[in-house]
């Protein structure tokens, strides 16, 4: 009997005639039936030269089943995700053929086909063979394979902003998604408005199914502006900003703070400034609608002035006077309850002996014939000023006209 092995059995049985041994090419050849299956099969030797004479004669044999010994499948290494469906595992042999079959479930549907993933995991595949009427089944068995992640970095992207502006949109890019796939992540940033640079932070999870995400911070410049444009609705406005400003450019353009304050009259004295520290507040006095452009700088200058700027909106009550126009006369009208814009000014708690008062007149420095006449409502020090409201480290030193308690006070 002869074993299955998956391809023609030829078993060459000894051929005499008589006592002779006769040789095989020579005075005989061999054929063969059925010699690959289970089941009966022939062998035929066929006499020729010399022995042509005799015929031919046959002996059969019996191919049994074989009982395949297998040689597992092996897991395809460092398999990374890629959207794609990758083969997981390398294919089992046996000595009888090409007969393992495979599965990824225990109890599915096995097929010849290698077995394939797409998506990151961890993947058992099942083997086995299935008996047939050549070979007998064989217990197969199991190989793990894993696909990982594939690596993104979601970076931050490098932003910049002038001081006082609303921040840009916070974005990062991503490296490493396949086709449309997508991640999740969010972008925020350190908090302050001061001038600087603050870390832009993209976070999110780390495990994001198909991904392994690393996560690169950027930064926020905030710089200073080299000009801000200001543009009045009306001939007067009130104004506040977040820089230093220089005005002496800005050609048809007046800036005043308020130096002093007359009770008797009702009325403030309005000087004109050119240079001003950020969050000044400021009168200002243009062509309506006209558009002027004020340099940003650092300014030395420290002023005792009566308006009180806005940086930020802010609540203002009847104590409280804004700028308005009645009857084609500018001042400061006593204010409702109600809230003032950023960027604005107004005469915050302005003492004032009459509550009956409801506008503060306006004089400007070359209208006034008596500085010592206003006081400086907000100041009871000693502090020395400029006939302009700058405000000095101590007595002057330098002969001339000077400011002190709201009075002009003259050294020599």
């Amino acid at each position: 009997d002869q074993t299955y092995t998956g391809s023609e059995i030829k078993p060459e049985p000894l051929v005499m005639a008589g006592s002779l041994n006769l040789t095989k090419g020579t005075d005989y050849v061999y054929s063969y039936t059925n010699n690959t299956n289970v089941g009966t099969a022939k062998v035929r030797a066929t006499f020729q030269g010399d022995y042509e004479s005799l015929g031919y004669v046959e002996k059969e044999f019996t191919i049994t089943k074989a009982t395949p010994t297998v040689t597992a499948p092996t897991a395809i290494a460092d398999l990374v995700y890629t959207g794609s469906a990758q083969a997981l595992v390398t294919g089992g042999t046996t000595d009888v053929g090409d007969i393992l079959s495979y599965c990824l479930e225990e109890n599915g549907t096995y097929s010849a086909d290698i077995p394939t993933g797409t998506n990151a995991g961890t993947y058992t595949v099942y083997y086995k063979v299935d008996g047939s009427d050549n070979w007998n089944a064989v217990a197969g068995g199991t190989v793990v394979v894993p696909i990982s992640p594939k690596a993104v970095t979601v970076t931050a992207e490098a932003k910049s902003k002038e001081y006082g502006a609303a921040d840009p949109e916070l974005t990062a890019t991503v490296e490493g998604l396949v086709g449309e796939d997508a991640i999740s992540y969010t972008v925020s940033r350190t908090a302050g408005e001061a001038v600087g640079e603050y870390t832009i932070t993209p976070t999110g999870e780390a495990a994001q199914g198909n991904y392994t995400v690393s996560f690169v911070a950027g930064t926020l410049a905030i710089t200073m502006p080299t000009q801000v444009s200001i543009t009045l609705a009306e001939e007067y406005g009130t104004y506040c900003s977040a820089y230093d400003l220089d005005f002496s450019g800005a050609t048809g353009l007046e800036a005043y703070i308020a130096a002093g304050y007359n009770t008797s009259e009702g009325s403030l004295l309005m000087v004109k400034v050119t240079s001003v520290p950020a969050g000044t507040g400021l009168l200002l006095k243009s062509t309506a609608g006209s558009t002027y452009t004020a340099n940003v700088h650092t300014s030395p200058y420290v002023y005792s002035n009566l308006l009180t700027g806005t940086t930020a909106e802010t609540t203002v009550s009847a104590s409280d006077f804004i700028l308005g126009e009645k009857n084609d006369k500018v001042g400061f009208y006593r204010a409702k309850d109600g809230t003032l814009a950023a960027g604005k000014a107004y005469l915050k708690g302005l003492a004032e002996p009459s509550s009956a008062r409801m506008m503060i007149n306006l004089v400007f420095d070359d209208d006034a014939t008596a500085i010592e006449n206003y006081r400086q409502e907000a100041s009871t020090t000693n502090d020395w000023y400029t006939l302009d409201g700058r405000k000095l480290e101590g007595k002057p030193t330098r002969k001339g006209l000077y400011v002190k308690n709201g009075k002009k006070v003259v050294v020599r």
